[in-house]
């Protein structure tokens, strides 16, 4: 019998300025500053604590895709939890599983959510993994 240990993290969607403080069980979140036809401009940030988690999950940024060229809806801000939430605000879900001295990620947005919004949790998931995967 091997060893299983599954952990989940939820990207929330949250209706806050950028000024309100993260959720407590938040270890990562990103503030979206503005948004227009070309761009979206977003402030990063993650606790020190953090890093080894985002740095198991960077592989995920690989096998992600973002077309730029479809619709993308944003709320002002994305956090990344591990507390188990109120699912009506995960926009994206993400389950690592470790087992047998592997590591197993799924991740992907619930089915209830439009595909533009889907696109936008996508693509700050992304953003964070990407800037914190890393170890910076």
């Amino acid at each position: 019998m091997t060893d299983s240990r599954t952990m989940r993290l939820y990207l929330l969607a949250r209706d806050v300025g950028p000024d309100a403080p993260p959720l407590d069980a938040s270890i990562a979140y990103a503030d979206v500053t503005g948004v227009d036809t070309e761009t979206i401009r977003f402030d990063l940030h993650a606790r020190e604590e953090a890093g080894p988690l985002l740095g198991m999950l960077s592989g995920l940024a690989d096998e992600m895709e973002d077309d730029p060229t479809l619709p993308h809806s944003f709320l002002p801000r994305y956090e990344l939890s591990v507390a188990d939430p109120d699912m009506e605000c995960a926009f994206h879900l993400i389950s690592a599983t470790f087992d047998g001295g592997h590591l197993f990620v799924e991740s992907g947005s619930p089915d209830w959510l439009d595909e533009a919004h889907a696109r936008g949790a996508a693509s700050l998931l992304l953003a964070l993994l990407r800037q914190y995967g890393k170890g910076e």
